[in-house]
């Protein structure tokens, strides 16, 4: 599995999380605060997207990951 893919699978993981503990309507809701983790999320895509950048991308290729 390459860096690429392993960082969508925990974006995506970590969404899903802070969706279900931040939406009230939740049956795991825990605080509506939980909502700030998706807009970090969020901005993170948009800066990677935008520059190149990913600092989970160069962390995951220095542990041995693939870069496809």
């Amino acid at each position: 599995m390459g860096c690429w893919q392993l960082i969508s699978i925990i974006r995506g993981l970590f969404i899903l999380l802070s969706l279900l503990f931040g939406l009230s309507a939740s049956p795991l809701f825990v605080s509506a605060q939980w909502l700030w983790v998706c807009l970090l999320i969020a901005v993170n895509m948009l800066t990677s997207g935008l520059t190149g950048f990913c600092l989970l991308s160069h962390l995951f290729c220095k542990l041995g990951a693939k870069r496809a």
